[in-house]
């Protein structure tokens, strides 16, 4: 009983109001395996694939970690921005306490205050000893939820204190994440407006982008933009050769046969 009683001071005394703005600092990459056996790796499998993370670090005698858990917030956020919804983050939940048992994950025996199990679909990791460092992951205490930014690695929100859907949405859409923004699925396209075949709906580079035009250097309307030929290239005179009579590019034999072909014809303005 002492030692739980410790335990709730250690988050009262981090019982911070309004919405606490994290490390600031690089999320040191990680491997963890999850209660159902399957690994996840912080940068390979998320934060490189474009995906926001939300690691939550919780203790499952914790109840401010529970008040957060039962609200719905972050499975809610799996469920619609999540792999199986606009494919925006990733949900994980690290039980930070190295002595906590599956049962008491699941709700049973005691320094539990539930089943932490029912109805969640997104990760659970429960692992001892610890493989992430509690100084960078929980700099409050408990609960800590983490928002990671892809681009950089970087820690940029901590939104424990948002105790629903709307509010976990509203606090990371806030941050202006890399131009993420939940409930807007990302569209893959040409961003360049530019370019023949710019997509207005896009919102993110897949490098299809194409410029039509003249491709040819010695092209009097030669494009150095253009990627793509589309037989426009005029030779007309081209540059200061004059006895490049048919336009081809070269003064050449043809270029004689017309001059004499012309020779002698009054020239008419």
């Amino acid at each position: 009983m002492k030692k739980l009683l410790n335990r709730l001071l250690l988050v009262a005394s981090f019982g911070l109001t309004g919405m606490a703005m994290g490390q600031y600092g690089t999320a040191p990459d990680f491997t963890v395996t999850d209660i159902e056996g399957n690994t996840h790796q912080l940068y390979a499998d998320i934060l490189d694939q474009g995906k926001i993370a939300v690691v939550q670090i919780a203790a499952t005698w914790c109840p401010p970690c529970w008040v957060l858990h039962t609200s719905g917030a972050l499975q809610g956020l799996h469920e619609a921005f999540g792999p199986d919804g606009t494919d925006q983050l990733r949900v994980i939940i690290y039980e930070a306490d190295p002595t906590t048992t599956l049962n008491q994950l699941m709700g049973m025996g005691g320094n539990t205050m539930g089943d932490w199990t029912e109805g969640v679909t997104h990760p659970i990791v429960n692992e001892s000893p610890l493989s992430l460092d509690m100084g960078i992951w929980r700099p409050f205490g408990y609960p800590t939820v983490n928002v990671v930014r892809p681009s950089d690695y970087e820690i940029v929100l901590d939104t424990r204190n948002a105790q629903t859907f709307q509010a976990q949405m509203d606090a990371i859409n806030a941050a202006g994440i890399d131009g993420i923004v939940l409930g807007q699925p990302t569209v893959s396209g040409c961003t360049y407006p530019l370019a023949s075949n710019f997509d207005s709906e896009a919102t993110e580079e897949d490098g299809s982008c194409f410029f039509l035009g003249c491709t040819n250097p010695d092209a009097l309307n030669y494009q150095m933009y253009a990627n793509v030929e589309d037989g426009s290239c005029d030779f007309g005179s081209v540059g200061n050769c004059s006895a490049d009579l048919d336009g081809d590019g070269l003064a050449a034999a043809q270029d004689l046969l017309l001059f004499l072909s012309a020779f002698g014809q009054a020239c008419v303005d």
